[in-house]
C-alpha cells in the first residue's frame, strides 16, 4: 500500500478525521485519523499503521474469515500468520495492526463498522459493499495516475531526453526489420499498459479487479529528480501471481512483465528508457530479456540497447548486436506481449455478448 491508496481508502469509506500527525517510517509526516477508540495513520512506507483498542472479536473473524492472511492484515505488525487471540492483553482487544494492502485495510475498517452497527442493533451493510467500495477506490487511484499516457507522449513532453528516444525510434525504422521490431515493442507496451491502448475497450473495473490486483501511485521526483506526473502501476493476476508493471519517471519510462514458466523457472522482460546507467552504452532506450531459477534450461541476461545498438550481459561490457541476438530478442518480445495479455488483456478486456441461437432459432433463419 502506498500513500495515495491509504488516502482513497479512507475517502471511500468515509472516515477522514485527521486530529494530529505522526512521523512516517522514513521521516515523512503522517496524518493520524481518530476513529471508534483507535488511531489510524500511513506508515511512510508500505503499510498502515492502526493502533489503540481493536476488537478482538473483529480480529477473529478476519483471521477466520481469510485463511492464508492474502491481505496482509497483520497482528502486532509481525507474521502473517499470527492468531490474534495469542497477542491480546486483556482478552479482549488487540493493541496493534500492520496492513499491507489497500484491500485488507478496507476489509479491516468494514468489519468494524458492522462489529459497531451490531453493537447498536442497527443493520450491518458494510462488509456487503466491499467490490463496490473497492470499484470506487480503484478508479479513483487510476484517475489521478492517469496511465492513458503512452510513452510517445510523455517523452515527446521531454525537452531534454526526448530527442534521444525518437532519434532511436526514427533510426530503427529505416529497415524492414526495423520497423516489425518497433511493432513488436509496441505491441508489448500496449499489452502490459492496456489503459493507453485507445483500441481496446476495458471491462467495467468492477469486474476485473475480481480476476486482478491494480496497484497504482504518483509522485513527483525520484532519485533526486523531478518531474510532475510521474506514476506506477502494477497488475497482478490474482490466480497464477504473475504481474506486468507500468512507469512513468522523470527520465523515461518501464513496461515489464514478470512471471513464473513452471516450478522455480522465471522469466522477466522489460522495454524502457534510462538515463542513470553508469556507461554510455547502459542509457537511452532498452530491451532486457532475463530467464533464471533453479529448474531454467538456459539462464539468459541479455539487455539490448537499442540507443546504442549494442548487447550484452547486465554488468558486463556490450558490444554491438548480432542479427542472431537481434532476432531472439525480437521472438522473445513476442512470447513476453503473449504472456503479458494472459494477465491483462484476458481479464480486463470487455467480452462481446454473444448469443447462442437455439436449434429452433437457427430453424427460422
Amino acid at each position: 500500500m502506498n500513500r495515495l491508496e491509504f488516502n482513497e481508502v479512507m475517502k471511500a469509506v468515509e472516515i477522514d478525521n485527521p486530529l494530529s500527525t505522526t512521523t512516517g517510517r522514513y521521516g515523512s509526516s503522517e496524518q493520524v485519523h481518530f476513529w471508534q477508540n483507535v488511531a489510524i495513520n500511513f506508515g511512510g512506507s508500505y503499510y498502515t499503521v492502526v493502533h489503540g483498542k481493536i476488537p478482538l472479536e473483529v480480529a477473529n473473524i478476519i483471521y477466520e474469515k481469510y485463511p492464508n492472511n492474502p491481505y496482509e492484515i497483520r497482528v502486532d505488525g509481525g507474521c502473517s500468520d499470527w492468531d490474534p487471540k495469542k497477542w491480546t492483553r486483556d482478552g479482549k482487544h488487540l493493541e496493534t495492526y500492520h496492513i499491507d494492502t489497500k484491500e485488507g485495510l478496507t476489509i479491516f475498517l468494514t468489519e468494524m463498522k458492522d462489529y459497531f452497527a451490531r453493537k447498536n442493533n442497527l443493520p450491518e451493510t458494510e462488509v456487503q459493499r466491499y467490490d463496490e467500495l473497492m470499484s470506487t477506490i480503484n478508479s479513483e487511484i487510476l484517475k489521478k495516475v492517469n496511465p492513458t499516457i503512452s510513452a510517445y507522449e510523455w517523452m515527446k513532453a521531454d525537452e531534454e531526453n526526448g530527442k534521444k528516444f525518437f532519434d532511436t525510434v526514427s533510426k530503427g525504422n529505416q529497415t524492414s526489420f526495423g520497423k516489425m521490431f518497433r511493432q513488436a515493442i509496441d505491441e508489448f507496451d500496449k499489452t502490459v499498459n492496456p489503459y493507453a491502448d485507445s483500441d481496446v475497450e476495458l471491462d467495467d473495473i468492477g469486474n476485473y479487479i475480481k480476476k486482478v490486483k491494480i496497484n497504482a501511485a504518483s509522485y513527483d521526483s525520484m532519485d533526486e529528480m523531478r518531474r510532475k506526473n510521474c506514476c506506477e502501476v502494477h497488475i497482478e493476476d490474482i490466480d497464477s501471481k504473475n504481474k506486468v508493471s507500468y512507469y512513468r519517471s522523470p527520465d523515461g519510462f518501464s513496461y515489464q512483465l514478470m512471471c513464473t514458466l513452471g516450478e522455480s523457472q522465471y522469466f522477466t522482460v522489460l522495454h524502457y528508457f534510462s538515463t542513470r546507467g553508469e556507461r554510455e552504452n547502459d542509457k537511452g532506450e532498452e530491451i532486457y530479456i532475463n530467464y533464471f531459477g533453479d529448474n531454467v534450461p538456459q539462464e539468459i541476461d541479455l539487455r539490448y540497447n537499442i540507443t546504442h545498438n549494442v548487447a550484452g550481459a547486465t554488468y558486463k561490457e556490450k558490444t554491438p548486436i548480432t542479427p542472431e541476438q537481434k532476432e531472439f530478442v525480437y521472438d522473445e518480445l513476442l512470447k513476453a506481449t503473449e504472456l503479458a495479455s494472459s494477465i491483462t488483456l484476458s481479464n480486463m478486456k470487455k467480452q462481446e455478448n454473444v448469443k447462442k441461437l437455439t436449434l429452433e432459432e437457427k430453424s427460422d433463419n
